[in-house]
């Protein structure tokens, strides 16, 4: 059963997704997003069922702990992974801005073995950084095609312009979030300002009936 379940999605997956629409359709969605959670899911969302993956995930920069850690996954790549920003892996794509894969021309590249484990790890066959600037604010990592087919030239040629799209937006919804927080906060300040006014009034009047 499970060697006919895998022959059969192998033959229907082969079709080729729409470069042009994947792209369209994330940038539509994407840009559009201010909540960072729903950001993050429907960019794996929209990758998993596009692509046709068995797994996609984006690991996101803890800012307070300096690490990377998982913000949303679907399918085979769901497992919990915290990398440290001084791992090799980390260090790698931070300082070269390019993608590490395991098919096609980037599969002949020798990568160092501790990159090559950390891809093992988080279950990916291709790797792309989310750069802003010089700062490298997560990974985005696809899993193995449901089709089996590897990943080309035509793929990365739309995933890396896609990859830059996510960081910006990614980027954007954090600001917003943290505009949102500090905001809240004033408030919550200003509140308690006019409650300790407030209560002053009040004592003041109480003691001098």
């Amino acid at each position: 059963r499970n060697w006919l379940t895998n022959a059969t999605e192998k033959y229907l997956f082969q079709k080729k997704y729409d470069y042009k629409e994947l792209l369209k359709k994330f940038t539509d969605e994407a840009m559009m997003k201010v909540d960072l959670r729903d950001l993050l899911e429907t960019t794996v969302k929209t990758l998993s069922e596009t692509v046709k993956l068995e797994g996609c995930s984006l690991l996101l920069l803890n800012k307070d702990m300096r690490q990377y850690e998982l913000a949303a996954s679907r399918g085979t790549n769901g497992q919990h992974l915290v990398l440290d920003e001084r791992e090799p892996f980390i260090t790698f794509l931070r300082k070269t801005h390019e993608p590490i894969g395991r098919d096609g021309e980037m599969g002949k590249v020798r990568f160092p073995a501790a990159v090559t484990d950390c891809v093992g790890q988080l279950n990916a066959r291709l790797c792309l950084p989310l750069h802003v600037h010089d700062d490298l604010i997560g990974v985005l990592c696809l899993g193995k095609k449901k089709s089996d087919e590897e990943f080309t030239k035509d793929d990365l040629d739309i995933l890396l312009p896609l990859a830059k799209t996510l960081a910006i937006a990614v980027s954007n919804a954090q600001l917003f979030d943290e505009l949102a927080k500090t905001q809240a906060e004033a408030a919550q300040r200003e509140k308690l300002a006019v409650i300790g006014t407030l209560s002053a009034g009040i004592n003041h009047e109480i003691c001098n009936p």
